[in-house]
């Protein structure tokens, strides 16, 4: 009796953990597959704004270059216009990169560069007068690694862009962009020194319509678009606040996914 007792105790105890590890690769893959169905509705999300809105924005380029046109150049409305005109243009600009998201950019002229160019070009279209955006590359001390030569993708390009245009609307006066590498991995990480991430928010950033620093009229999207982009490119992020002040956002891909990414004609990288 204690014999059997003993064997249906254990043979009770593994079905019980049979069971269980089941349950957990049920409920893994049902979070990989929403997961997938997030990315193809964002695909679908942005050709859709790109198609639809093209036609209004056109309208409003129109209209805007007419009105810087017939205003006097002493009238006070005429920056504004400039200013409109000059939005226009970069609204214009991000659609076309939405538009062409994945399509041939490794392969084109120029297609390859430095990983702290890459960083540089990201950060190129979100500069403001009153605000200092430095990209700092910080090779391994006293290491000969090379610094990495990776394809000029739009999912890293717009990715990182949204991350780094959160960064300038919330900080003080600085952003920094520090770019490291060695042999098994590459890192970009985004500093502000704005008010940073309150607790209870910074461990759901990432997640759609999450905005820990809202303001009025936001989605909360941003971080997840950036998120979901950089994850198809092999990347991960985490979210920290800094010692003194402002975010942090962590970008970290294997060394050797990034470089084969402008090999690899495919737009997803499968990464457990």
């Amino acid at each position: 009796m204690v014999l059997g007792t003993l064997f249906i105790t254990a043979y009770a105890w593994r079905v019980a953990s049979d069971a269980r590890r089941m349950a957990n690769a049920l409920g893994a893959t049902q979070i990989a597959l929403i997961q997938e169905q997030s990315v193809s509705a964002l695909g679908a999300l942005a050709a859709a704004a790109a198609h639809q809105l093209g036609t209004p924005l056109g309208t409003i380029a129109v209209v805007s270059r007419e009105l810087e046109r017939d205003l006097p150049g002493d009238n006070p409305h005429l920056e504004d216009a400039k200013l409109l005109v000059s939005e226009v243009a970069r609204c214009r600009e991000i659609l076309g990169r939405l538009s062409a998201l994945g399509e041939g950019e490794a392969d084109a002229p120029y297609g390859r560069l430095p990983v702290s160019g890459l960083a540089e070009a990201a950060a190129a279209p979100h500069r403001r007068a009153g605000i200092t955006l430095d990209v700092l590359a910080q090779p391994p001390g006293g290491s000969l690694t090379p610094e990495p030569s990776v394809p000029r993708r739009a999912e890293i390009l717009h990715g990182l862009g949204n991350v780094i245009e959160n960064a300038v609307q919330f900080c003080t006066t600085r952003v920094d962009i520090v770019v490291a590498w060695n042999d098994q991995v590459v890192t970009m990480e985004v500093m502000d020194d704005g008010p940073g991430v309150t607790p209870s928010m910074l461990v759901r950033l990432g997640e759609p319509y999450v905005s820990s620093r809202r303001k009025s009229g936001r989605m909360g999207l941003g971080v997840f678009i950036a998120k979901t982009l950089l994850e198809r490119t092999g990347a991960s992020m985490s979210f920290f606040n800094g010692r003194q002040s402002g975010a942090r956002i962590v970008i970290t891909w294997p060394r050797d996914v990034l470089e084969e990414l402008g090999a690899d004609h495919r737009n997803m990288v499968v990464k457990n």
